[in-house]
């Protein structure tokens, strides 16, 4: 039984104890009970929590899609369409319905989302969720006119809000979400998640957001700073026109995250230890086996129940394997895109092509000394026979390459 059923068993009020509040939707104003029935439980609530009930509800669907675990340790994840007064202290919530989109949402892998929206005019900004703990954060820009998604709707108005949604997703520096996709609820209660969130260090990243939310005691899950009411598309990509045609750049800010990647996988420990180490790798550009051992090592200290060290070394060892041979970066430092350009100024055509063969000779041997070091490191902590031919099988190396190096190789004989 969901823990937010327990709201159903609050006496219901009625449309003479207080007014539907301004803002709300056609479909409330000619049925106001729904939402008064979802307003119900913040009548005695704190001040804020008030406010931002009265704020919030009257944009949301009356039936919306929900979750209470979709982040969490639990194995199975799941989510439910509810009734707006159960689904309104979930975690997570859709802010659209299957007809239409009512907003535009964001993910911000990032703690800068609330300077980034302060820059922008207040009739355009974005509500910002965040997660206290991390400061990463999901934003959601409400729209005065809801953009119909059915064959009945217009193309132009679907392509006129996604360009808008890239647009805002440009100036925030963050991913542009799809139609109905689960957002962090900003009247979720901490008491009706089902799990232990799923955290990617063991203590607080973000202290100032952190410390905000725990001096204000709140019984809320998430830190919210709202945004506009409601925003209309065309003010939306006037303004972020002007913006970049003051700059002189097509894009609107620089953005300083040059990777996106979703939430870590919650199914498992091992997934979730995958997919952190990985994140890490793409966004370093990193082939060092033994660096990437030991950011494996370090993310699977964090855990509350960490994995064996048999099995830490085995994920670093596919990573490592993956990013040696197949991983192509599409830029950052390790991307070999133009990697000879500034160097081959001035050569000639058959001088820039010998200078690039000794490079592309000297980024091969990096390669290899990074697979023999990883497959070292992890032979050594599964404390395994370091051989010639171990130490081949477990890089990936050939016999001959190993036995050329075997000098080199620090390997501990006792």
């Amino acid at each position: 039984m969901y823990s937010v059923l327990t709201a159903a068993l609050r006496p219901a009020p009625t449309s003479a104890s207080f007014g539907v509040p301004q803002g709300a939707s056609v479909w409330h104003r000619r049925h106001p009970q729904a939402l008064l029935d979802a307003l119900a439980p913040y009548q005695d609530a704190a001040p804020h929590v008030y406010r931002l009930a009265h704020r919030l509800l009257p944009r949301l669907p009356r039936r919306l899609l929900a979750s209470q675990n979709l982040r969490t340790a639990c194995p199975a994840p799941f989510s439910s369409v509810l009734p707006l007064n159960l689904a309104a202290s979930c975690p997570w919530i859709a802010i659209d319905s299957i007809e239409a989109r009512n907003a535009l949402l964001f993910d911000l892998d990032h703690d800068d989302g609330a300077e980034l929206i302060a820059a922008l005019p207040e009739a355009i900004r974005p509500w910002l969720i965040i997660d206290p703990f991390s400061g990463r954060s999901h934003a959601i820009l409400f729209l005065h006119t809801p953009v119909i998604t059915t064959a009945s709707g217009s193309t132009r108005a679907m392509a006129f809000a996604d360009h808008a949604h890239r647009m805002m997703a440009e100036w925030l520096c963050a991913t542009p979400l799809p139609q109905r996709s689960l957002v962090k609820n900003p009247l979720g209660r901490a008491d009706t998640l089902l799990g232990t969130q799923v955290r990617r260090s063991p203590h607080p990243t973000s202290l100032v957001t952190w410390d905000a939310w725990e001096a204000s005691e709140s019984e809320l899950l998430w830190h919210t700073i709202p945004g506009a009411d409601a925003v209309e598309l065309r003010d939306v990509v006037a303004t972020l026109a002007d913006e970049a045609s003051q700059s002189g750049t097509v894009a609107f800010r620089p953005c300083r995250y040059a990777s996106r990647h979703p939430e870590p996988s919650a199914t498992g420990r091992n997934c979730n230890l995958f997919d952190q180490v990985r994140f890490w790798a793409y966004e370093h550009a990193e082939q060092d086996g033994g660096a990437i051992l030991a950011e494996a090592q370090r993310v699977n200290a964090c855990m509350s129940n960490p994995l064996p060290a048999s099995e830490v070394a085995a994920t670093a060892n596919s990573i490592s394997g993956f990013m040696a041979q197949r991983y192509k970066p599409r830029h950052g430092l390790g991307s070999t895109r133009g990697r000879d350009r500034v160097g081959g100024q001035g050569l000639s055509a058959s001088e820039r092509k010998s200078a690039a063969g000794i490079n592309s000779a000297a980024m091969r041997r990096s390669a290899t000394d990074s697979k023999i070091a990883g497959a070292v490191a992890a032979m050594r902590l599964g404390r395994e026979s370091i051989t010639q031919v171990a130490l081949a099988a477990h890089s990936g190396v050939s016999l001959r390459t190993v036995k050329g190096r075997w000098r080199d190789i620090r390997v501990d004989r006792e």
